[in-house]
């Protein structure tokens, strides 16, 4: 086992696609898709690669995918986050579980990596996670 930190930041935008709407963006690194444990319907969460070059690349849910783009099938899309140009590479289950039932306070939450241009300005915070790393036998 290591600790692997996972850091992010929270604002506001909006986000633009067929329609404009308010979102609570996420800036996060790679590791932040661990704490979250998202089951993603199409597409990928971003990996090291994006963070470390600060790739404007979102994650969105099903609902706001429906809602910005008529179809949960909603990756290879193109929207505004702030004055940026995101492209969309994952969606999401929005509620997973009766957890995510009971934490939703009625914002749509979008996932960006936190060198990503909308993400820059805000205070990063840090969490550390436990990752499980296996050894081979042999």
């Amino acid at each position: 086992k290591e600790l692997q930190p996972a850091i992010y930041n929270k604002s506001d935008y909006q986000i633009e696609g067929k329609v404009k709407t308010d979102i609570l963006g996420i800036g996060t690194n790679h590791y932040y898709k661990d704490v979250e444990n998202m089951r993603l319907m199409n597409g990928a969460f971003y990996g090291e690669q994006a963070v470390k070059e600060g790739r404007n690349v979102v994650v969105i849910s099903d609902q706001l995918a429906i809602k910005l783009f008529g179809s949960e099938k909603a990756t290879g899309n193109s929207c505004d986050i702030g004055d940026a140009k995101y492209q969309v590479i994952g969606v999401y289950k929005k509620f997973q579980d009766l957890w995510h039932i009971f934490l939703d306070d009625g914002r749509e939450r979008v996932y960006f990596p936190i060198t990503s241009q909308a993400a820059k300005p805000s205070k990063v915070e840090v969490l550390l996670i436990e990752t499980l790393r296996m050894q081979p036998r042999g």
